[in-house]
């Protein structure tokens, strides 16, 4: 027996499944949800853990059934579900929800990063975009890169880890000790 099978046949069925409506099917799931993150453990942090994963997946079913035909691409759905799962984790992992708050508080308050610089960020959206390219693309590039001379192959790959090195920059990096001497 796993957890979801469980979760399903004495929480889920039994409190009335999908039956009864939309609004009763979305408490269903909601109430499994947030009793499942209480089986993990008595505190208020596990609760709100299952009320995220409840709530995610009573909005998911509402978007579903309000935009039928509409289907977000599936980078754009494994985004989300990344990140709520993300967020999740740090009621899951918190000791309290003090804790939670504060780690989740300083995720996006903490002020600037000396690392993250502008070609970083666009390095990083390009990358993310490129997941959103058709697969029939990847074969087309590849065979296009692969009739040419083995010098270019070369140049490049070196101008892309030339590209990706001027991305990341010197900013933060510490300097080289041994200059030092």
């Amino acid at each position: 027996m796993t957890l979801p099978r469980w979760l399903r046949d004495y929480l889920y069925i039994p409190l009335g499944g999908n039956r009864g409506g939309r609004r009763r099917t979305y408490r269903n799931v909601l109430l499994t949800m947030l009793l499942g993150g209480l089986w993990h453990g008595a505190a208020w942090t596990f609760v709100l853990w299952g009320g995220i994963h409840g709530a995610t997946l009573s909005a998911e079913r509402w978007a579903r059934e309000r935009f039928a035909g509409f289907r977000l691409p599936a980078w754009a759905a494994w985004l989300v579900t990344f990140h709520v799962v993300c967020v999740a984790w740090v009621f899951f992992r918190a000791p309290d929800l003090g804790t939670a708050f504060e780690v989740l508080g300083g995720l996006g308050l903490s002020g600037p990063a000396p690392l993250v610089t502008l070609p970083l960020v666009l390095l990083v959206v390009a990358a993310v975009a490129i997941q959103a390219l058709p697969p029939g693309w990847w074969r087309t590039a590849e065979a296009w890169l692969v009739a040419r001379p083995v010098m270019v192959q070369g140049l490049l790959a070196g101008a892309l880890i030339v590209a990706a090195d001027a991305a990341v920059g010197q900013e933060g990096v510490a300097p080289f000790i041994y200059f030092q001497f």
